[in-house]
């Protein structure tokens, strides 16, 4: 019961900053890391006219880029059972919400290639393509896809998306260079766990906010918490 008041705590506080920064009417958004849902169905909740997009490919420790194990986060230890449990769980949690909220089980970089309004560089064809060969030729066999589970854009229409799967430096800076160009002018990029000290000590979120902002040349800011963003100027390009 404390672990689930702790959870609880953790979901409002996170979500507060979200809710601050979406639009006031029918908004987007993205969360790369769904995990069990929570954050999901806190979030649909609280705003109604929300059309919620989750990406999570619940791969276990097996397939998991060492990079990433390497960070401490326990959910890059879980088994590839714990992960199929927890996709389960956040199916069957969502599915109240009909088709405000869709479900995408892939990698981070494959799922935005179907929101991008800009085409994928080669170092990142690449990199797609190697991940995704890697996803498939080693996953297990799953349930079939929820029927909405094929989603695709042809623009930017995100208002915003949360990143909060993957903490190591090149796994978060790898996700902010795929999903910058799916958000609409005005919209923001953002995620969670960032600390100027990287804490937990092995977390590089923080660098790789940095490494991005400075790339793109557009600054940051961070929230009272460790949630942070970015947000798309208009007339970006």
């Amino acid at each position: 019961m404390v672990v689930f008041e702790n959870s609880r705590i953790k979901i409002l506080a996170r979500a507060g900053p979200i809710v601050a920064r979406l639009p006031a009417d029918k908004p987007v958004m993205v969360e790369v890391g769904v995990y069990r849902g929570q954050m999901a169905e806190h979030l649909l909740d609280r705003r109604t006219d929300l059309k919620w997009i989750g990406v999570d490919n619940w791969i276990g420790v097996e397939k998991q880029p060492k990079a990433y194990i390497d960070t401490g986060d326990a959910h890059a230890t879980m088994t590839q059972l714990e992960q199929d449990e927890c996709y389960q769980v956040a199916r069957y949690k969502l599915a109240r919400f009909g088709d405000r909220a869709t479900i995408i089980r892939d990698t981070s970089r494959n799922a935005a290639s179907r929101f991008r309004g800009a085409p994928l560089s080669g170092y990142e064809r690449l990199e797609q393509a190697i991940e995704v060969m890697f996803y498939i030729v080693h996953r297990r066999a799953q349930r079939p896809a929820p029927r909405n589970q094929k989603h695709a854009s042809s623009g930017s229409d995100i208002d915003l998306c949360f990143l909060d799967a993957r903490h190591d430096e090149e796994g978060v800076f790898a996700d902010c260079l795929a999903w910058w160009p799916a958000i609409k002018p005005g919209g923001y990029l953002g995620g969670h766990d960032f600390s100027p000290c990287g804490t937990p000590p092995k977390f590089g979120v923080n660098v790789a906010v940095e490494r991005f902002s400075a790339k793109i040349d557009v600054p940051y800011e961070l929230d009272d918490g460790t949630d942070w963003f970015i947000r798309k100027p208009n007339g970006y390009r």
